[in-house]
């Protein structure tokens, strides 16, 4: 997004400050509060452009430890799936294009067959993040008579906020301290401590 507002709109701010400044919240939100001025809607589209552009080119990475941790949790009959606030589209290139961190590693299995059509988006939904009806979404699909607790995994305030909603106990990666008196939450400041807190304690 700083890429796009620098082309766009002449506006200088790095993706650290967005992300800080901004985590969680929705695109066009952002940049109404960074362009005032702007065409929101063709900035929407342009960014979608290109972040599509940008992943058939270089394959993302996950965040360290997190890609080795879906295979574990998949190969111990763990129930997963996606609820994403982003296009599905996007989700799609994301699990048909995604690696480990560490490039060396090889491929177990693509992200997109592990999760075997269990992804969502909430451009099916009437209502976005940080209403539950996507995870309420997501959750369904599972079987609801085993004594299995559905935990959420989330980096923005609206995962927070969905799934304090829902009830169901979340998994925050951020630096932001706001939820940590909410004992639904459990914050990590990374993604190494996140998964090794998933295997000593949920695996």
């Amino acid at each position: 997004m700083s890429e796009l507002l620098r082309i766009h709109q002449n506006i200088i701010i790095n993706p650290e400050e967005l992300a800080s400044r901004f985590a969680g919240m929705a695109t066009k939100k952002v940049f109404k509060e960074t362009a005032t001025n702007c065409d929101i809607d063709f900035m929407f589209k342009e960014k979608w452009r290109m972040m599509y552009e940008l992943v058939e080119k270089k394959a993302p990475k996950c965040l360290p430890g997190m890609y080795e941790l879906i295979v574990d949790l998949s190969k111990n009959d763990n129930q997963l799936s996606v609820a994403s606030a982003s296009p599905l589209l996007w989700v799609l290139a994301c699990l048909n294009n995604a690696k480990p961190h560490d490039a060396e590693n090889p491929f177990e299995s693509k992200l997109i067959d592990i999760f075997d059509n269990k992804y969502f988006s909430a451009e099916g939904c009437k209502n976005n993040k940080p209403d539950p009806e996507l995870l309420f979404i997501a959750n369904d699909i599972f079987n609801h008579h085993s004594n299995g607790l559905t935990y959420t995994i989330g980096d923005g305030r609206g995962d927070v906020l969905a799934s304090i909603s829902a009830r169901f106990p979340v998994l925050y990666l951020s630096l932001n301290k706001e939820f940590d008196d909410n004992p639904l939450v459990t914050r990590f400041d990374s993604s190494l401590e996140l998964s090794k807190y998933i295997r000593e304690n949920l695996m």
